[in-house]
């Protein structure tokens, strides 16, 4: 009677920790697609945010003798065409025709620079994608903060008019640090295509400021529903162990 009792009793102590196996397995599951779930892209609202700076962290500015400034919006009934629903300059105070429209620059003869800034919502490590398209006279630098960042080894990507040219560079950023993407030429040709651009939060910290809205994977959704879908399974099967254990028992 002893040892059937030992043995019952060493029988509902394997299932009770197989059973603790399994929930520690199936939360650990659960837990990956979360921490994957952290790789947020920040990318401009073309339809309903266009018109607006602190487009999803993107801002709309201009870089003159060092000095950054945004650009004001105009709309469609501005009054000259390169300026209607775009970022532009207004000639008449500037001197200088400059633009950024949803899908191009164009530079001041001046020398003002077209600039695409983003403002990190909080700390990690990013990385930049654009891309570009245009004649060899066309160039983009980025710079975090004052640093100069090397895209591809180079000091400044170079268009070319083949295709829209894809680009990627990492850093790392603290919390309201700004990346500028700033348009320039080399020749007589002034405007470059920049038809997609975004900010891809490789890992991060801290929680990111309010009102600002990240365009998520498409496989995170889906890597949380599987995991969901293990973890259920894990307490399944430890209450099917548990109750064969009451019923040997």
């Amino acid at each position: 009677m002893k040892k059937r009792f030992n043995a019952h009793f060493l029988l509902h102590r394997t299932r009770i920790l197989a059973c603790v196996l399994l929930l520690a397995m199936g939360a650990l599951v659960f837990a990956a697609p979360i921490s994957l779930a952290a790789e947020e892209t920040y990318a401009p609202d073309m339809e309903s945010g266009w018109g607006k700076q602190n487009n999803n962290g993107w801002y709309y500015m201009y870089e003159k003798e060092g000095q950054y400034a945004e650009l004001d919006w105009r709309d469609g009934t501005a009054e000259i065409p390169w300026q209607q629903n775009n970022f532009a300059f207004d000639p008449t105070e500037m001197a200088e025709m400059l633009f950024i429209s949803k899908v191009s620059f164009f530079t001041g003869e001046l020398g003002s620079k077209p600039v695409y800034a983003f403002k990190a919502p909080k700390d990690g490590n990013i990385r930049l994608d654009f891309t570009t398209h245009g004649t060899e006279d066309m160039r983009l630098s980025v710079y975090h903060g004052s640093n100069l960042v090397q895209v591809e080894g180079r000091d400044a990507v170079l268009f070319d008019t083949s295709d829209h040219t894809p680009h990627s560079a990492t850093m790392d950023v603290k919390k309201g640090d700004m990346v500028f993407l700033v348009g320039s030429t080399v020749g007589a040709n002034r405007e470059g295509w920049v038809q997609t651009y975004s900010v891809t939060y490789l890992s991060s910290s801290g929680d990111a400021d309010p009102g600002i809205t990240q365009n998520p994977k498409t496989g995170d959704g889906i890597g949380l529903f599987i995991a969901a879908a293990l973890l259920m399974a894990s307490v399944g099967g430890c209450f099917l162990l548990v109750r064969r254990s009451r019923r040997v028992n």
